[in-house]
């Protein structure tokens, strides 16, 4: 049996041009976009495998989220020549692996190579190019930036990449840009703001760098395609009035996703106790939005009511943010909180959030009948090392599920 992550099937078949949002009107031979995007075709594409029985879902603690799919090496074969035909690798001997003419190549996939350099330049036409977790690549090589055709850009895990080029701007067809993990950046570019096709963007950095030079998310108002925003945070107040302002400016958002830095934590647990902290944090809180609110920004400062998904990961924060107050955010259905100074919930506004997920919040202490009351449609929560919430009613994985079933 051959196991496959998810995430990296829908790449593979978007770098194809297999699951494509894209179609040729027959009559006129004409594009015609679609109104799903090239993920939306994946997860079809992913159903009807299952439905036929060719691939199974495996479950993540053995609730109803898919974190990877189990297929037979035979039929794993098939699907290589069906799905991976355009797909150029890289093996263990750093050779270039392609069963097929490389001038028709779309896809380079690495899974071995520790470095990138110039033997790759005739490789063009990509539409994918995946050099994520090379370790010795601290610069992106300039010939990337010849890659007019490129649609996804996967640089994750790219931890001794110490800057991304202004020049990435030049890759005017990129649709999926990931730079999460790479610990070693400071900043975004300006060049991120022509990315007018730019759907995905991962690992978003927002530092206190004063760089005229840096991107900032008020830059990222320009892409009108954005839909799915990771941003990790190394400044300590975040988001501000200005910041929540140009947030509202993503109307296209659905996903977002805030990682604050653990240095920022830290500084916080050393501050002051517990409840020291929660009542200044409540003092604060009243006087910044009735004393120091700017007259030039909306009175009401909020998320955008698009997202359907949000994740707070190392949350630095006692109580909710006023931002989470408000009933704006009526398609929010998943809410994911992992790690940092949450005590409670109470303050929190997600009657529309189906999908729960609270794990690593050692402080935050609530029974079960209040998160029913706070969250009335309810059909899935999990939790993991949240001590104060011993009263839920999960199962040995902290799983609770309802009777419904889960969208994707």
């Amino acid at each position: 049996m051959v196991t496959i992550k998810k995430r990296l099937m829908i790449h593979w078949w978007i770098g194809a041009r297999i699951a494509s949002p894209i179609v040729m009107d027959q009559k006129t031979k004409k594009q015609i976009a679609l109104e799903k995007t090239a993920e939306d075709f994946g997860y079809e594409f992913l159903d009807d495998l299952t439905e036929r029985g060719f691939i199974e879902p495996i479950y993540k603690n053995c609730g109803l989220l898919i974190d990877s799919y189990r297929m037979h090496s035979n039929i794993h074969s098939t699907v290589n020549k069906f799905c991976f035909i355009s797909v150029c690798t890289l093996d263990s001997d750093t050779q270039i692996d392609n069963p097929y003419d490389h001038y028709y190549s779309q896809c380079f996939l690495n899974f071995a190579e520790a470095i990138v350099d110039s033997k790759f330049e005739r490789f063009s036409k990509f539409a994918h190019f995946n050099p994520s977790g090379i370790s010795l690549i601290t610069e992106l090589p300039q010939f990337i930036s010849q890659l007019t055709n490129l649609e996804i850009l996967d640089l994750k895990t790219c931890r001794n990449l110490e800057v991304v080029p202004d020049w990435i701007g030049l890759l005017k067809s990129l649709t999926h840009l990931d730079i999460s993990e790479c610990y070693l950046l400071d900043y975004m570019p300006k060049g991120l703001s022509a990315l007018f096709k730019l759907q995905v963007l991962k690992g978003f950095i927002i530092g206190d760098s004063k760089d005229k030079k840096s991107c900032t998310i008020n830059d990222l108002t320009k892409l009108p395609k954005l839909r799915k925003l990771s941003i990790s945070m190394t400044m300590k107040k975040f988001p501000t009035d200005l910041q929540l302002c140009h947030l509202q400016g993503l109307k296209s958002l659905q996903k977002l996703k805030i990682s604050w830095s653990r240095c920022i934590l830290q500084s916080k647990i050393d501050d002051s106790p517990k409840q020291t902290q929660l009542f200044a944090k409540r003092t604060t809180l009243t006087r910044s939005f009735t004393k120091q609110h700017d007259p030039e920004l909306p009175h009401q400062l909020e998320l955008p009511s698009s997202l359907q998904k949000l994740e707070l990961e190392c949350f630095p924060e006692i109580t909710t943010p006023s931002w989470l107050w408000t009933d704006n955010l009526k398609n929010l259905k998943k809410l994911y909180i992992r790690g940092g100074l949450l005590c409670n919930l109470d303050e929190i506004v997600a009657t529309t959030v189906e999908i729960l997920q609270l794990k690593y919040l050692s402080n935050l202490e609530m029974p079960w009948k209040d998160i029913m009351m706070l969250f009335s449609n309810l059909i899935y929560l999990e939790k993991v090392e949240c001590p104060g919430l011993n009263s839920f009613s999960c199962d040995q994985n902290g799983v609770w599920m309802s009777k419904h079933n889960i969208k994707k």
